[in-house]
């Protein structure tokens, strides 16, 4: 309301203010101008904040429109998200305007801050597909959301102050497990992957300053507004650079190409020149250049198979890796299919071998990961069989025309030489053990290779629960469809 007073009139004003929580209220008694100027700085000040990063999630979704990609999707959804908790921030959830967190009044905080957590959890593990390079993590990640998810509408119960410390226990969480993910990704070699921790070590400490200076119920607005704007230029600049090394991958692949298509061309246009020379010369040289033709194909041959040793060899183990492997499997099942024959599929996995890398170092546990695959190529007799380094310390066999029998034998022939087998390290002699799981193929309608990888999966999974150090099979399973 509107007051008038006299020079000499007093005036006693009581304010009743009703919360749901804790609340520190600064207040001001400004006169008319005063009061506009201070309102227009303040809005201006929220509305750069609010739509900088509203702009920068709506460019990205214009680019994810164009390619599909879905990391773009989820960074956009980020920022979109980051915008409507700056809105909160500067108290715009008591405008009329912006009635959609005026619907989620109390909780709107937790809520955003959940989703958030969530999108940039999901994003990391989509940015650097840490589901075939790290799988103990990526679980780590799957039951952090799937907390998050369960919190989200639990929160309606919580109070307000509850609710707002287990926000900021979410953000410390999320923070400090971004913080080893890049670790992780540090010592594997990512080159992005030092940009991507002091993205999260910055947000750790906005989030432990605004604890100590504001207390667990407050958020810093104009604090929170420069960690965001921080939080969004470093990360549009990862994903740039992430994209930017892609390319380079790629121009590199088709320089090669093109070189490689500059030579055979340069050995054509010279046989072309050959056979505008005289008869007599034509035979002799046409012979010459020939078999320099030859020479050249065949060194060009050899340079393409190197090539594609490299995109298809484990650079470890010298098995064959996880690109290899899905070409083989997809190639052998329709095959096995087509000829009305078993294929079996071992799946091996070293039982602690973390610990391994933890007591000895991951030199060590590269050199037990080369034992293993000398051990691996020992068993193999046969020209068909295939053994792959799927991922980690874990590897597929490939077994065509081999029964279920047979791949069990052949298992457990496997597990018992790394058993019996001692591992040279410089501190002193280490032994392993490994687990396995087979599954074979037997004609089961319907069934995919997938399907047939799920069974193998889940018979090491069982060999693990047994004790480890165990050969499990698995029948391939496949969901009942109901009338």
């Amino acid at each position: 309301g509107q007051f008038s007073l006299k020079g000499d009139q007093q005036l006693k004003l009581y304010v009743m203010l009703i919360s749901a929580g804790q609340v520190t209220l600064p207040v001001s008694v400004l006169a008319a101008i005063p009061f506009a100027d201070n309102q227009s700085g303040r809005s201006f000040i929220s509305g750069i904040a609010i739509g900088s990063i509203a702009m920068l999630s709506l460019i990205l979704l214009v680019i994810f429109i164009v390619n599909r990609n879905r990391k773009i999707l989820l960074l956009s959804s980020y920022f979109l998200i980051q915008a409507m908790l700056l809105a909160v921030f500067y108290g715009m959830t008591n405008y009329g305007s912006f009635t959609l967190l005026g619907v989620l009044s109390k909780i709107e905080l937790p809520v955003l801050m959940s989703l958030s957590a969530i999108l940039v959890l999901w994003f990391s593990a989509e940015l650097f597909a840490i589901k075939f390079t790290h799988r103990l993590l990526y679980l780590v990640f799957k039951l952090v959301i799937t907390g998050l998810l369960l919190y989200l509408p639990s929160c309606l119960f919580w109070s307000l102050d509850v609710n707002l410390v287990i926000a900021n226990l979410i953000n410390l969480l999320v923070s400090l497990l971004l913080i080893v993910l890049g670790g992780i990704l540090v010592f594997s070699g990512q080159r992005i992957a030092r940009l991507f921790s002091l993205v999260f070590i910055i947000q750790s400490i906005v989030y432990i300053t605004n604890i100590i200076l504001y207390g667990w119920q407050q958020f810093n607005a104009p604090l929170f507004t420069f960690a965001f704007w921080l939080d969004s230029l470093l990360i549009s600049f990862l994903l740039s650079r992430h994209y930017t090394e892609q390319l380079e991958a790629k121009r590199i692949a088709q320089q090669e190409a093109l070189q490689n298509e500059m030579i055979s061309r340069e050995a054509q246009e010279e046989l072309f020149v050959l056979q505008n020379e005289n008869q007599e010369q034509l035979e002799t040289r046409v012979q010459e250049r020939t078999i320099e033709l030859n020479i050249a194909l065949q060194e060009l041959a050899d340079v393409n198979r190197e090539l594609e040793q490299k995109n298809t060899l484990d650079s470890l183990t010298g098995l064959y890796n996880r690109r290899f492997y899905d070409q083989r499997i997809t190639a052998e099942f329709r095959r096995s299919r087509r000829n009305l024959t078993p294929l079996s599929l071992v799946i091996i996995d070293i039982d602690h071998f973390k610990s391994v890398n933890d007591t000895y170092g991951h030199l060590v546990g590269d050199n037990c990961l080369i034992s293993l695959a000398v051990k691996i190529k020992q068993c193999l007799s046969r020209s068909t069989d295939v053994g792959c380094r799927y991922g980690g310390e874990e590897f597929c066999l490939i077994l065509p025309e081999t029964t279920e029998a047979g791949a069990l034998a052949f298992a457990e022939e496997l597990r018992q030489n790394v058993e019996t087998a001692i591992f040279i390290t410089d501190e002193k002699p280490l032994s392993l053990t490994v687990s396995c799981g087979v599954s074979t193929y037997l004609h089961e309608k319907m069934a995919t290779h997938e399907d047939l990888f799920t069974a193998a999966d889940k018979a090491l999974y069982s060999a693990k629960n047994l004790g480890r150090n165990q050969v499990a099979s698995q029948r391939i399973t496949l969901p009942t469809v109901q009338l």
